[in-house]
């Protein structure tokens, strides 16, 4: 078995879960009910569709979307251990990395394209009769991509690199839905930090989200630029993003390579540090000291 197998099976597994359908109609209604609901963050113009107020809805959306990300890879780094079923996959000629890397890739893979109804669910929600035509512009692909591509994915990669490596280490799911319930606070954090006008300029760089590095991009701009013009990945935004994803991909090599399979009292688990060897059973000392009487009654 290697790596495309694992990650062919944990795909159709994250398919077959009815959890997963319902995480993606949880995400799209939320993102419709607050498009259509006539949610207006402040400094993003006033069309419904402006490319900022898209990237604002994402990155909020995205946010909540934590939870999910949690369900998927908790479940994803913990199912064996839960089921009893590691010492199947640890009969088969697999490495360590073709199995976590399997692993988080299909999850990835599964919450990348429930992800892809959150832009949709914008597009959606602005086509809809309450949503008047004075309020909307163009309707650019540009748009819906760069925030799809540039802030919901590295956002994503992210979470599930934390999440996943904790559930891993510690063999065990809290610390994994824990981690969720963190990063969750971090982004509030940020998204208050956003409000403030002298917000420190090195937080462009340490906000995992992007919305610190999108708001230092995007200040200055006019009411029409607000209303129209699209959002460019550079400057301290796109360092933003090149450094969260090269630091999540180091995460998830750390912890492919320094999580080992490991046998521990007859059976086989995911630890860290590598692999040791089983330690011999010991003798009961009730039953050691009987057999030392025993040979001291046979002296003569």
């Amino acid at each position: 078995m290697r790596f495309r197998e694992v990650f062919r099976f944990e795909v159709n597994h994250q398919r077959r879960r009815p959890a997963t359908w319902f995480f993606l109609v949880l995400l799209l209604g939320l993102t419709v009910l607050l498009v259509a609901g006539g949610a207006n963050p402040v400094g993003t113009g006033n069309l419904v569709n402006a490319p900022l107020k898209i990237a604002t809805y994402t990155l909020f959306v995205g946010m909540l979307g934590t939870l999910i990300t949690a369900a998927l890879f908790v479940e994803a780094g913990h199912r064996d251990l839960r089921w009893r079923m590691h010492a199947l996959f640890r009969s088969a000629p697999l490495r360590d990395w073709e199995y976590l890397g399997g692993r988080f890739a299909g999850a990835l893979a599964v919450n990348a394209a429930t992800l892809v109804v959150v832009p949709l669910g914008v597009l959606v929600a602005s086509r809809l009769p309450s949503v008047s035509a004075e309020m909307l512009g163009p309707y650019r692909l540009g748009a819906y991509l760069l925030q799809y591509l540039g802030l919901l994915l590295p956002n994503l990669l992210v979470t599930a690199a934390v999440l996943f490596g904790a559930t891993v280490w510690s063999r065990r799911s809290l610390p994994g839905y824990l981690g969720a319930l963190g990063l969750l606070g971090a982004y509030v954090f940020t998204a208050n930090e956003v409000a403030r006008p002298n917000a420190p300029a090195v937080l462009t760089l340490l906000d995992p989200t992007g919305s610190v590095a999108l708001t230092a991009l995007t200040r200055g701009w006019t009411r029409a630029e607000l209303d129209t013009r699209l959002i460019e990945l550079g400057g301290a935004l796109l360092w933003n993003r090149v450094f969260w994803t090269v630091l999540a991909a180091g995460m998830l090599a750390f912890t492919c390579r320094r999580s080992r399979f490991v046998h521990a009292g007859g059976c086989i688990a995911v630890a860290a540090g590598g692999i040791r060897r089983p330690e011999p059973a010991r003798e009961p000392r009730r039953r050691a000291g009987a057999d030392r009487a025993s040979a001291r009654a046979a002296r003569p």
